[in-house]
């Protein structure tokens, strides 16, 4: 299925029923940030928000040890944030964000993610995903390093893939991604999320670098690498 091609909008108020790829971009705004870590950009999702602080799913490759970031979100916010945990296995990280370092506007207009939490660790369990979801369509929402914002692509859920380069199963897509995509998220049109950017195919005779299949790592994965983290912390 053909992308369509990059789009921006700023964000409104989430909808329960299902709705265009347009709004769609603008509802999962509110989930999706910029990430600056040293020289580097990409993109990051809010995984949680609590009383102290909130927390962004990233990409592992993007974050390093001992390296400043700041996230900047769709309103224009631009904070500090520290970086508190990495997988060990897998292409992602967490940073977080006091929440008193937020303007209170920020706090009313930002949403932590609702992740689908489906299970890939079975034959039995890709097979019921290929079943029920292949073919549904999806948005894919991250930074278009290009241009410097948020970036839009339409597509379809392929299935789950196992990935040699990141070692484990993935959720694949039929939809571009742009480099700077690499930590922001893919969304259905209920706004439920469904996997964090990691990367993907290149065409061969492809003029730019810009994927046309896509991996991402599945929400449960996240969950569970999330729950390490806050193990270690001793929260």
């Amino acid at each position: 299925m053909a992308a369509l091609p990059c789009v921006s909008g700023a964000a409104v108020p989430l909808e329960a029923q299902a709705v265009g790829p347009y709004t769609m971009h603008r509802l999962a705004g509110r989930s999706v940030a910029r990430v600056m870590a040293a020289d580097a950009m990409g993109s990051g999702i809010v995984w949680e928000i609590d009383g102290e602080r909130i927390v962004i799913a990233a990409s592992r490759h993007l974050l390093r040890k001992d390296v400043a970031a700041e996230v900047t979100f769709d309103k224009g916010a631009a904070l500090k944030a520290e970086i508190i945990g990495y997988s060990q296995q897998y292409d992602v990280g967490f940073l977080q964000i006091s929440t008193a370092a937020a303007p209170p506007e920020l706090l009313d207009e930002l949403r932590a993610v609702r992740p689908v939490l489906y299970g890939v660790g079975s034959e039995a369990d890709r097979a019921a995903f290929a079943e029920a979801y292949a073919g549904a369509e999806i948005i894919q929402l991250g930074v278009d390093s290009a241009h410097r914002d948020m970036g839009l692509f339409c597509g379809r859920i392929a299935g789950i893939r196992f990935v040699p380069v990141f070692n484990t199963h993935m959720l694949e897509t039929a939809c571009y991604a742009r480099a700077g995509m690499s930590g922001g998220g893919v969304f259905d049109r209920y706004g439920r999320f469904w996997g964090l950017i990691c990367g993907g195919e290149v065409a061969e005779d492809a003029a730019e670098r810009e994927a046309d299949v896509t991996y991402s790592l599945p929400p449960r994965t996240i969950a569970e690498e999330y729950a390490l983290i806050r193990e270690e912390m001793g929260k």
